[in-house]
């Protein structure tokens, strides 16, 4: 079967405050929301660019929010909190970002 759309619309957040990690060991808000939904992409990208066409091209559609507006932006060297200060909104909107700026280079 041909894949012409994927919807990836994973999201935790976490209002407990709890800092927890996923069974691969990141932050569990960037581990769902961005990591997972990525990864998939990445995986399906040759089965979607075989769908395509010019005419009618497939699609990859991620299911955002504006919490992102909340990040200070993406702290590359420390993306798990494991040397800052732990918040689930700003592990929240870290990982929103991330999931933006990745459709972003995925449109390119």
């Amino acid at each position: 079967e041909p894949l012409h759309c994927l919807v990836n619309n994973a999201g935790v957040f976490d209002m407990s405050g709890a800092y927890a990690k996923t069974k691969d060991g990141h932050e569990q808000h960037y581990g769902t929301n961005y990591l997972a939904p990525a990864l998939l992409s990445l995986l399906l990208m040759p089965s979607l660019k075989r769908a395509g066409t010019p005419q009618a091209p497939a699609r990859v559609v991620f299911v955002c929010s504006k919490l992102h507006e909340f990040s200070s932006g993406l702290q590359l060297d420390d993306l798990a909190f494991e040397r800052r200060r732990y918040g689930a909104r700003a592990a929240y909107a870290q990982s929103k970002l991330a999931e933006l700026l990745f459709v972003r280079e995925l449109e390119r």
